[in-house]
């Protein structure tokens, strides 16, 4: 026993330090986007020396990737286990925790969103220019950080249509064109800060704001057209 205890504990330093590394890189990326991800500036965030860094990430591209990845599917475990651990209560509380801990997880760490949508558009501009919209898409599916983006999306997309159906019913246009809204209105109050509290009065600097927007913009989404 006292050799598998140690022959483990290696491996699980180096699987702590992996994730000491991930999470500052998460923080700091959260913070100043993914241009400030250099491997110095994340060494340093983390409290290690930049030749660990580069054991666990062989660069700066790997540590990149991984970051959004992580983000990315951070916010998938958290959406689904919020609707798992809800799954008796009505459809419309469902949706609304679930869009506001993504509110929430959204406007913690910005600068990622920021750097996810601006490769988006650098992309869709890219292939616009070039060849339209079948190579647009083909480029978003094949790109390493929007892919995953774009598969959990629709996770998501299935998991919210099928709360909508109880008020909306079968009609498969109704029910994308609400689940877009939804989507949407997680990323408008981020696009657009402050003027979501200086125009229109939506205050969403604490999570009760964050929640009490949610709410309106789920009534909106359930209502019958």
């Amino acid at each position: 026993p006292g050799h598998g205890a140690l022959a483990m504990a290696p491996n699980e330093a180096g699987a702590a330090t992996r994730e000491r590394i991930l999470a500052a890189a998460l923080d700091l990326g959260g913070r100043e986007g993914l241009e400030a991800l250099t491997t110095r500036r994340v060494a340093a965030e983390a409290g290690v020396n930049l030749g660990l860094l580069h054991y666990h990430f062989a660069s700066k591209d790997a540590l990149v990737r991984e970051t959004l990845q992580s983000f990315v599917g951070q916010l998938l475990a958290t959406i689904t286990e919020a609707g798992d651990s809800l799954v008796e209560a009505p459809p419309s509380a469902i949706l609304v925790e679930i869009f506001t801990l993504a509110l929430g997880k959204i406007m913690d760490r910005p600068g990622l969103v920021f750097s996810l949508i601006s490769q988006l558009v650098g992309i869709m501009a890219k292939a616009s220019v070039e060849a339209g919209a079948e190579p647009m898409e083909e480029a978003i599916r094949g790109h390493e950080c929007l892919g995953f983006l774009l598969e959990a999306q629709g996770i998501l997309v299935q998991r919210i249509k099928a709360l909508l159906v109880s008020s909306l019913g079968q009609d498969e246009s109704l029910l994308a064109r609400r689940s877009l809204q939804l989507f949407t209105s997680l990323l408008h109050p981020l696009l657009f800060t402050p003027f979501p509290r200086i125009i229109y009065g939506f205050d969403l600097r604490s999570r009760e704001g964050m929640r009490a927007y949610i709410e309106g913009v789920v009534a909106d989404a359930l209502r019958a057209p």
